[in-house]
């Protein structure tokens, strides 16, 4: 009897045994199939770091591009060795933070500050930095805008040391950084976004395409004129929208990364499908603020890297 019972229990014992490995095995399958799933992650969505905001952790590197967290606007830091080049400054509901960001990382010096066009979302921020930090000078779209925020912009513009008109083929110097004018506008733009202003970054083996608003009309001169369009980073055209990035033009930068500047389930629907494919097919990485948060490339003099972090 004793020997049935103990049989009885070792049969039990291997039985829960088995029981428990095959939930072990469970959920080790279900950790590698979340890795893979991480891994086959689309280019367009990296997966995004939520840490405490803190651009000074990047002084070491003598270059930095960040793209702040500006919502449905568009605001370009650029800082070589201690010289800072600003391109658009976001919306009104976003300004008090990028004056609030120069401030807490001790950023009083601007040596270029670029307005790509005159839209609300581009320069109101850059009215609270020409305010509260000193502008050297300023490089703005040769043409006039009938809006309140430019009348705004225009007295801002008054604090500067200096201002002058966008020039297509002006280069100019911030620290061991260039950057290119490759198009400004000649007024002839029948629609405001294709007046703004497109330059080209270069520091080291790196370099960057900014261009504002701009559509397919400007993106088409830009690659008829056989500018120099092959970069490694692309700040993403009018936030996404379907009338920039097109095919052609993406395809003659052919850019590594590309970011884009975008409010979070803004009502314009941006990001677009079509430019997402249009991004993945020219096997770019996309970075993006309203997922990701503030995204900033850093490059220590032979390569460079990306760093995304969002305020919790």
């Amino acid at each position: 009897m004793r020997d049935a019972k103990a049989m009885n229990q070792r049969k039990i014992f291997a039985c829960i045994m088995v029981l428990f490995a095959i939930m072990v095995l469970g959920c080790n399958a279900t950790t590698i199939n979340t890795k893979a799933s991480q891994q086959d992650t689309p280019k367009s969505n990296p997966v995004a770091t939520h840490q405490k905001e803190d651009f000074k952790k990047y002084a070491s590197y003598p270059f930095t591009l960040t793209m702040l967290d500006v919502g449905q606007g568009l605001c370009i830091l650029v800082r070589s060795g201690d010289e800072y080049l600003v391109y658009d400054g976001g919306g009104r509901e976003r300004s008090s933070y990028v004056v609030s960001f120069f401030r807490k990382n001790q950023i009083n010096k601007i040596k270029y500050l670029v307005a790509s066009h005159y839209d609300e979302d581009h320069i109101a921020g850059l009215i609270g930095l020409l305010k509260t930090a000193s502008v050297s000078t300023a490089i703005v779209p040769n043409y006039q805008a009938n809006t309140k925020i430019y009348s705004s912009f225009q007295s801002a513009l008054k604090k500067a040391g200096s201002v002058v008109y966008a020039k297509a083929g002006t280069r100019y110097k911030v620290g061991e950084a260039n950057f290119d004018i490759l198009y400004a506008t000649d007024n002839t733009e029948e629609k405001e976004n294709n007046k703004s202003t497109v330059i080209r970054i270069e520091y080291k083996n790196f370099s960057c395409i900014i261009t504002g608003d701009a559509a397919a009309e400007t993106e088409s001169k830009l690659v008829n004129k056989r500018e120099k369009l092959s970069c490694d980073l692309y700040v993403v055209g009018h936030h996404g929208s379907s009338s920039s990035s097109s095919p052609g033009f993406v395809a003659a930068m052919k850019p590594k990364l590309a970011f884009i500047s975008v409010g979070k389930d803004n009502k314009y629907y941006h990001p677009t499908k079509r430019v997402i494919k249009t991004l993945e097919n020219n096997n770019s990485t996309v970075y993006r603020t309203d997922t990701q948060g503030t995204v900033t490339l850093v490059h220590d003099g032979v390569k460079y890297s990306v760093h995304v972090t969002k305020d919790e």
